[in-house]
């Protein structure tokens, strides 16, 4: 039932919070989930929503039935309908997809979907969640390191419905550590994915059709130097024209650059330079939201120093500081309280709600599109919690091994048998085989003492076998049909027919001594080869690339 009082019985954990329009009201509200403690059962859901200056809690719910979940478990916010959002959480013990959707002030569960078939696919591989379709709805979207497939699991908002979206296998392995985003970064009402690529430092963005994501060059910073170094990156509409936008700040300079979509690419330009405030990538808190309710998205940090709030307003193009608020009279509140933003009055702007779990009082930040105004919206009944658990033992602490010399595979193994891990790879190669790259360099070098668990970071290089001085092709057709050969060689950068060979008939070709060949075998007797060109994948009986090598070995090779 609802409490008019604002009181909340049961335990408030961060983790186990989020923000939505569980109820289809014209503002956002907190949907929290209570695990219990030792002397409570506990596994209630509250739904708290701002109403005349008051945050009142309504329970909508008890999973008991589901045993601990959804504590360790996937857990998703998704919007099920236009302006109406539900829970959406994976069991990786049965593989079942549970959603919950609030009616009449309930949740209501349903099985959304089973992955038995995938296997256990809470793995470690990536998922976003998004409007991949563009129907209002929140779909899921997961990548397979194992087969580089990308699967989207579309909600009709009832049920995931699965499909391949995609195949990256071009790009070799990209779940390596480069960072990703989503967004509409095309405006066209669908969400995307756009990633960075450290290696050759260019973005690709992967739009989405509403079935599959189509992959296109969206730029490259190699003006800026190495970007993925820890700087912080945030996305949203900063320019207000319906596309998301990149924005970054680099700690050495104090600029913030705005990489600005146009649809396609990411346009480049200073947007703000915080030299001013000295060094704020030193711990404090942003958050990004449209504090202004002018359509585009803002930057808000707070400074434990001073206990001051600054609003960076976007006008499109760049940022403009001013102080938001002072919450000197809070004390310090940055002190692992939790915190939530969200328009929580209904007025188009983005507000700061938080937590504090000593005195249980709630404190909502009221944007007026200016400043922070804040009162307090509401208190949590005080319940006995135990104390918490004893602080973990420090990590014990080893000297890192020296790997250098030593394939990838060994270095993996040298330093598992110590307490370590790999951390990023840096790999031009292209190389995947960790048996045929051989470490050149590692970070932190050798002897460096370290907790046990940390990551060494390495710098590989393939060592690659001798290439090939010709080839012999023969064709044996399974269909019995002649194929047409032809050979492309980067000497030349250019193809080269080397005409029919008939079912039975072999040939042989040379390779040029240090380039790179390939030679593909066309059939244009195949289902949708319509043009009978080499590089038609639907054309291609047999493709092989090869490195020219004068001193390599003579090979043989049957076409089928």
């Amino acid at each position: 039932m609802p409490s008019p009082t604002g009181n909340l019985p049961g335990r408030v954990a961060g983790d186990y919070a989020w923000v939505g329009r569980f109820g289809g009201q014209p503002r956002d509200q907190l949907l929290l989930f209570d695990p219990g403690d030792y002397f409570r059962t506990g596994k209630d859901w509250w739904v708290g929503s701002i109403q005349d200056a008051t945050l009142r809690w309504t329970r909508v719910g008890n999973t008991a039935g589901f045993g601990n979940s959804p504590e360790g478990c996937a857990v998703w916010s998704v919007r099920t309908a236009p302006g109406q959002d539900g829970i959406l959480f994976y069991y990786p013990g049965d593989r079942n997809w549970w959603l919950g959707r609030t009616v009449n002030n309930q949740l209501q569960w349903n099985v959304a979907g089973n992955t038995r078939g995938f296997g256990q696919v809470w793995d470690g591989r990536p998922f976003w969640t998004g409007d991949f379709t563009g129907d209002g709805r929140t779909d899921i979207m997961f990548y397979y390191p194992g087969d580089r497939n990308w699967w989207l699991g579309r909600s009709d908002g009832n049920a995931l419905q699965w499909n391949v979206a995609g195949n990256t296998s071009g790009f070799g392995q990209v779940w390596d550590n480069r960072p990703f985003w989503t967004g509409d970064f095309t405006g066209d009402g669908r969400t995307d994915i756009m990633f960075y690529s450290p290696g050759d430092k260019n973005w690709w963005l992967g739009r989405s059709d509403g079935n599959t994501l189509q992959w296109g060059y969206a730029g490259n910073t190699s003006g800026f130097g190495q970007i993925w170094d820890g700087r912080p990156f945030w996305t949203g509409d900063f320019t207000g024209d319906g596309r998301t936008d990149i924005m970054f700040y680099y700690p050495g300079d104090k600029n913030w650059w705005l990489g600005r979509s146009d649809g396609g690419q990411l346009r480049w330009s200073v947007a703000a330079n915080t030299s001013g405030f000295g060094q704020i990538w030193d711990g404090r808190p942003f958050w990004t939201g449209d504090f202004t309710g002018d359509g585009r998205t803002d930057i808000m940090f707070y400074y434990p120093g001073d206990k001051n709030w600054w609003l960076g307003r976007s006008d499109g193009n760049t940022l403009q500081w001013s102080v938001a608020a002072n919450t000197s009279g809070f004390g310090q509140i940055w002190d692992g309280r939790p915190f939530w933003t969200g328009d929580f009055t209904g007025d188009g702007r983005t507000d700061v709600l938080f937590y504090t779990p000593g005195d249980r009082n709630w404190w909502l930040g009221n944007s007026d599109g200016a400043q922070l105004n804040w009162t307090r919206v509401g208190v949590s009944v005080p319940v006995y919690s135990p104390p918490p658990p004893p602080p973990p033992p420090p990590p014990a602490q080893v000297r890192v091994p020296n790997v250098v010399g030593v394939t990838e595979k060994a270095a993996n193994d040298l330093l598992g048998a110590v307490g370590l891990g790999i951390g990023f790879v840096w790999n031009p190669t292209g190389e995947i085989d960790m048996n045929r790259l051989k470490v050149v360099a590692q970070d932190p070098p050798p002897g460096t003492l370290v907790n046990q668990g940390s990551k060494v970071n390495l710098n590989v290089t393939a060592e690659r076998p001798p290439g090939l001085k010709s080839l012999k092709l023969t064709n044996l057709n399974t269909d019995n049909r002649s194929v047409w050969l032809h050979h492309w060689s980067a000497q030349t950068n250019s193809w080269e027919e080397l005409g029919e060979l008939a079912r039975g008939a072999n040939k042989t070709v040379s390779f040029e001594s240090g380039y790179a060949h390939l030679v593909v075998a066309v059939d244009k007797g195949l289902i949708n080869c319509t043009d009978g060109s080499p590089t038609n994948l639907s054309c291609q009986r047999f493709e092989v690339g090869v490195l020219g090598d004068s001193n390599g070995v003579a090979a043989e090779a049957a076409i089928y």
